[in-house]
């Protein structure tokens, strides 16, 4: 998550994300912790926890990354948040996503799948917000306020 940090400095008034050291990377009211890298044959990312979300729903995991199969077979994005194993009542938080059209949450299996979708023509800080917004988009339902 360093490198993640390092790469991108919003600017001041975009200075959404926040690295604390020993505690996650923070974006707006959500907090990532616990980031490892993963790779296979077609898909390279880092396995995640969302606290606020497990503690209101219970243990899962989180993936966010690039997966060419994915890509290949569903939407026209190569960057994906995967949802392993998502209790009950994460998947019916989730359910709204899976009626839009296009749909924005896959089911396959015991893995809930989000798209999250790359604007086209724009410069990398813009491309970056534009995936930090769809992240939060996607957090807030499942990550009570304190």
């Amino acid at each position: 998550m360093v490198t993640v940090a390092r790469m991108w400095r919003p600017r001041p008034e975009k200075a959404r994300v926040r690295w604390r050291p020993g505690t996650g990377l923070a974006l707006g009211r959500f907090v990532i912790k616990g980031a490892r890298m993963a790779s296979t044959a077609t898909s390279y990312g880092i396995w995640l926890t969302f606290p606020r979300a497990e503690e209101a729903f219970g243990k899962f995991g989180s993936y966010f990354g690039v997966s060419y199969g994915l890509w290949a077979r569903y939407r026209d994005s190569p960057l994906w948040l995967s949802f392993s194993n998502p209790p009950a009542d994460l998947r019916r938080t989730l359910e709204p996503l899976q009626h839009k059209d296009p749909p924005e949450l896959i089911e396959s299996g015991n893995r809930l799948r989000i798209p999250i979708e790359l604007p086209v023509g724009k410069e990398r800080g813009e491309v970056l917000d534009a995936v930090v917004d769809r992240l939060l988009a996607i957090a807030r339902p499942i990550t009570p306020e304190r």
